[in-house]
């Protein structure tokens, strides 16, 4: 249930991880009541046939997939299957209108 993206597996983990990757106007801009933006930019990789969680909070040390951060958080993950070995683009701002995969909302925060 291990593909190629940065993250798999992680273990559980409740410490908050500002992205350094994202502009000051974005990070700026955390609220408790919505989710944090892990990154601009899709997780691009391939995942093998399985279940995976999607990190919904935008807490989590990989960005893309549940470590158990939410628990802190109003956020749950969304799980999703994969039925056979594909390449997909995992959406890391959670702003995506089709999670878990991205659909280039992250182009417009």
């Amino acid at each position: 249930m291990t593909g190629s993206c940065h993250g798999l597996p992680r273990t559980e983990s409740s410490s908050y991880r500002q992205p350094k990757d994202l502009p000051k106007h974005i990070v700026s801009h955390y609220r408790e009541d919505k989710p944090n933006i892990a990154a601009n930019h899709p997780n691009v990789c391939e995942l093998e046939a399985g279940t995976y969680y999607w990190c919904v909070c935008g807490h989590s040390q990989n960005g893309s997939f549940c470590d158990g951060s939410h628990k802190t958080t109003p956020f749950t993950p969304q799980k999703f299957e994969i039925s056979e070995t594909q390449k997909v683009a995992i959406c890391q701002c959670k702003q995506t209108k089709n999670p878990p995969y991205c659909d280039g909302s992250h182009k417009v925060l």
